[in-house]
């Protein structure tokens, strides 16, 4: 097998996973794989939790600080200080957590994908499976905490429940990148908008202030460090996994096009696994997105990738004479 972004290199065997029979759209609603989205949900949930801390000390406090070491300037040295304190305990504390987070419920989704989709596990990419008992754990944490706010049925769109098994997966794998893939591009728009409009506004202080180099540096810069360089650094990462699932998407479309041209459905479904190698690396290493962004995107592109899923559903009727 080759990896398309060069993260796994494995031969996986497919036995009984290649069938005709499609119940993606029974199965995913199944108890025992909400379960697994609820879980996956709450983990990524204390991601940003996480994040958000690391935004409120890297953004409020740090702006705070700026303000107070205008009108106390014998503080600007602490200040100073302070940033370069929060990049390193970012680096050393924040990150290193937030990444075994990130990790463990990309690895639920992964074995929710592999179940639903039948797809076998690839322990050479994922590693060993979630554990049942963390699985458990964080679903009832997600129920009790969510108020039923976030339902998780039909996680995929119905419609694929009328295809042959290896081209209703193609199309969820596809509908998997493009939603990431678009709310990541609104996301970090977002976030470059605001770190520039915030170093442009500090800029016009300092300079109303008529501030030497030097003190615009301790004074300004330094305090507000850390909130360029989690801004920044959530921008570039979230960039590339916008551009990566692009990448992907156009991959899958590849995929379902060979599918309706004919290719055998051992190749076809050789070619998702590959596909989901690659679908699991980018939920690892992406950063999270706040759930603001999704609930704002949610309702429009739910229905999108319901029409567009329903479209291809249409061609691959029309092709394969289903």
């Amino acid at each position: 097998m080759l990896s398309i972004g060069g993260g796994c290199y494995t031969v996986v065997s497919f036995r009984a996973t290649i069938t005709s029979m499609n119940t993606i759209p029974t199965d995913q609603n199944l108890p025992v794989h909400l379960d697994k989205l609820a879980a996956q949900r709450k983990l990524y949930a204390k991601t940003k939790a996480v994040f958000a801390c690391q935004l409120i000390f890297s953004g409020p406090a740090a702006v705070a600080m700026a303000a107070t070491g205008l009108v106390y300037p014998t503080l600007k040295v602490y200040f100073s200080f302070w940033g370069i304190c929060f990049v390193v305990l970012d680096l050393v504390a924040f990150t290193p957590f937030t990444k075994s987070l990130r990790t463990n419920a990309a690895k639920i989704q992964e074995l929710f994908d592999c179940e639903v989709l039948q797809l076998p596990w690839n322990t050479a990419c994922a590693g060993t499976k979630p554990s049942p008992e963390l699985i458990h754990e964080q679903a009832e944490s997600y129920r009790r905490n969510s108020g039923g706010n976030f339902p998780l049925e039909n996680w995929y769109s119905p419609i694929v429940g009328s295809l042959p098994i290896h081209i209703g997966r193609v199309i969820c794998q596809r509908e998997n990148c493009s939603w990431d893939g678009r709310q990541r591009s609104i996301y970090a728009n977002w976030l470059l908008i605001i770190v520039v409009a915030v170093f442009v506004v500090s800029l016009f202080v300092g300079i109303a202030k008529q501030f030497l180099i030097e003190d615009m540096i301790l004074l300004i810069f330094a305090p507000l460090a850390p909130f360029f360089y989690a801004g920044l650094r959530q921008y570039v990462e979230n960039r590339e996994a916008a551009q990566q699932l692009d990448t992907l998407k156009v991959h899958a479309e590849k995929i379902w096009q060979n599918a309706l041209d004919g290719q055998a459905v051992s190749k076809v479904t050789s070619s998702s696994r590959e596909l989901q190698n690659e679908i699991f690396l980018s939920r690892k290493r992406s950063p999270p997105v706040f759930e603001w962004i999704f609930r704002k995107i949610r309702a429009s592109f739910e229905s999108q990738m319901n029409y567009g899923a329903a479209q291809l559903a249409d061609q691959a009727k029309q092709r394969l004479d289903l």
